[in-house]
C-alpha cells in the first residue's frame, strides 16, 4: 500500500502524496430516497463499490447488522419474500445489497447524537405555511426565510460530521477488513440525499471524490433557497 503518485479528484484539485497509502476513491450518490426510482441511477455506481455507506438519521446498530445481514445473504429483504418488485428507495436499496458481500456503514448521524433532535428549521417552516394560510403573506415570509437559514446551518453542521467521519473511518475500514487491505484500491459509494450535495465541495482532500449520478439535480423553491443560505449567496 505504499506508493509515490499523483492524482486529480474528480472536483479537479490536484492532490500529491509520496510513500502514502493508496488513495481510496470516494463516490457520492445524491438523490430523492422516496421511490425506487430514485435509486435505479444508483446501480452501475453500486456495483463498482467495495464499500457501501448508507444514509440514515439517528441509526442504531442494530441498522447496520440487518443491512449487513442483507449484504452476506443470511437475511432475505421482505418484499423479495413476498415476490414482489421493489416499490420504494429503502426496498431497492436491500435489492441491491442482498448477496453482494459488500459491507455496509452509516457516516449519518448517530442515535443519541447531540445533532440527532437539533433544531432543523422544519417547525418553523411548518408554521411559516399555516401563516400563509391563515394570516398575513409578510409573516410567513419572516419565518419561511428564518426556517432557511436554521435548516441551511444544520445542514452545514451535518454535512461537517460527514465529512469527517469519511475521513476518519474509511482508513480504519480498510486496515482492519483483510479483502480491502488487499486491493490496490478501494472504492466506497456514498448515499446520501440531494440536499447534501455540498458535502462533495468538503470531501476529504486525501481521497479521490465524485459524484456517481448522472442526471442533473433539480431543486425546488425552498431547497434553493437554504442552498443560497448555505453558499452565502442569499
Amino acid at each position: 500500500w505504499k506508493d509515490t503518485y499523483m492524482q486529480i479528484t474528480g472536483e479537479g484539485r490536484r492532490v500529491e502524496r509520496k510513500e502514502q497509502e493508496k488513495m481510496p476513491e470516494v463516490m457520492f450518490y445524491f438523490s430523492s430516497h422516496v421511490s425506487a426510482s430514485d435509486f435505479e441511477g444508483m446501480r452501475n455506481a453500486f456495483e463498482e463499490a467495495d464499500v457501501y455507506f448508507s444514509e440514515a438519521h439517528g441509526w442504531k446498530q442494530e441498522d447496520a447488522e440487518y443491512l449487513n445481514a442483507i449484504s452476506e445473504g443470511t437475511k432475505t429483504p421482505p418484499h423479495m419474500q413476498e415476490g414482489r418488485v421493489a416499490k420504494t428507495a429503502l426496498e431497492l436499496e436491500e435489492e441491491l445489497l442482498f448477496c453482494s458481500h459488500k459491507p455496509v456503514y452509516f457516516v449519518d448521524i448517530p442515535s443519541g447524537h447531540e445533532l440527532e433532535d437539533a433544531d432543523d428549521g422544519m417547525e418553523t417552516l411548518k408554521r411559516a405555511a399555516e401563516e400563509f394560510v391563515y394570516r398575513t403573506f409578510e409573516l410567513a415570509e419572516q419565518q419561511t426565510l428564518s426556517a432557511a437559514k436554521k435548516t441551511a446551518l444544520f445542514l452545514n453542521r451535518k454535512d461537517k460530521y460527514i465529512a469527517d467521519k469519511i475521513r476518519e473511518d474509511l482508513p480504519k475500514i480498510i486496515r482492519e477488513n483483510p479483502t480491502l487491505k488487499e486491493k490496490n484500491k478501494v472504492t466506497a459509494l456514498v448515499q446520501m440525499g440531494a440536499s447534501h450535495s455540498p458535502i462533495r465541495h468538503h470531501a476529504p482532500r486525501e481521497f479521490v471524490a465524485s459524484s456517481a449520478e448522472k442526471s442533473t439535480l433539480v431543486f425546488g423553491f425552498e431547497d434553493e433557497l437554504i442552498r443560497r443560505y448555505r453558499f452565502e449567496k442569499e
